[in-house]
């Protein structure tokens, strides 16, 4: 039981630190104007879910890869600021270098 805990406890801070970096991610770089309440509160609601799953994914690979939570979970909270505009800048260089390969 307290190995279910303490697996709790790392969870609770990974979601902690995932919505504090959506939330600030959204904050400075979300557009609101001309929008009402409740159009508001679904862009927030739906950035901060994107950008959690992001950092959930950053935080599998850095996982998988370096094998360290604390580091893994602060590869986390730095990818959901960064939100989903790095996926989409990441995807758009893995499209430019395969159109690249099958041009030569």
């Amino acid at each position: 039981m307290n190995a279910f805990l303490d697996k709790l406890g790392f969870w609770v801070w990974f979601f902690t630190i995932a919505m504090v970096g959506a939330i600030v991610s959204i904050i400075t770089k979300a557009d609101f104007s001309g929008l009402d309440k409740k159009s508001k509160l679904r862009k927030i609601t739906a950035g901060i879910l994107a950008s959690m799953f992001v950092a959930y994914i950053v935080f599998e690979l850095t996982l998988y890869f370096f094998g360290a939570e604390r580091f893994s979970v602060a590869c986390a909270g730095i990818a959901s600021y960064m939100g989903t505009d790095a996926l989409v800048a990441l995807t758009n260089v893995f499209i430019t270098l395969i159109i690249r390969n099958k041009n030569i």
